[in-house]
């Protein structure tokens, strides 16, 4: 089941779906693709083969966000966005609110804790 589709960032980030074809529409299905693996790939408490999979709504928006934050990275290649004459503004490398969405929280230091 394709849960996460460019039409839901799209939709969650309130702008029209770029051309077919466009090097745009290239860059939000990049996107799209790579927030849905990276949240599969994390979130190993969810069985993303299930038939009736059901996915909430925060994680459902989460997942929107991170694609769409990742498609507004290719303006931003370096993490910075603005001019030199109106000022630079660094973007943050995590977005405590996509975390939370996603549930990410728990998962975060998981790799790290020692079993003794």
């Amino acid at each position: 089941m394709d849960w996460l589709t460019v039409q839901i960032v799209a939709d969650a980030a309130e702008m029209a779906l770029p051309a077919s074809g466009t090097a745009a529409a290239k860059a939000l299905d990049r996107a799209t693709k790579a927030a849905k693996s990276y949240i599969e790939r994390r979130r190993k408490d969810i069985d993303w083969t299930a038939d009736d999979l059901q996915v909430g709504d925060d994680l459902l928006l989460g997942a929107a966000l991170l694609a769409n934050r990742y498609y507004q990275r290719r303006n931003s290649p370096l993490g910075t966005v603005g001019s030199p004459d109106l000022g630079l503004t660094q973007i943050l490398r995590t977005d405590p609110d996509i975390t939370a969405l996603l549930r990410l929280n728990r998962f975060t230091f998981s790799a790290a804790r020692s079993s003794s």
